[in-house]
């Protein structure tokens, strides 16, 4: 389900995606989705886009996206 995942986000958004934690849990996975872009409003509607599909992915493989938060990195 994890790899489904993955694979789903990557191919629809072309980001990069890893799973970060090592599950605590076998029930369990925490994702990490990264971008880049010059434009901080881009990299906003995607992330807002990947969520949304997540969460409906997660959904039709019978799992459930229990958090997520963003991060941006400036340079």
């Amino acid at each position: 389900m994890v790899r489904s995942l993955k694979d789903q986000l990557r191919q629809s958004f072309n980001v990069s995606v890893a799973e970060m934690d090592e599950a605590v849990v076998w029930q369990s996975a925490t994702l990490g989705l990264a971008a880049i872009s010059r434009s901080r409003d881009y990299l906003h509607g995607l992330m807002e886009e990947a969520e949304r599909a997540a969460h409906r992915m997660a959904g039709e493989l019978g799992a459930e996206l229990a958090d997520s938060f963003w991060e941006y990195l400036e340079n």
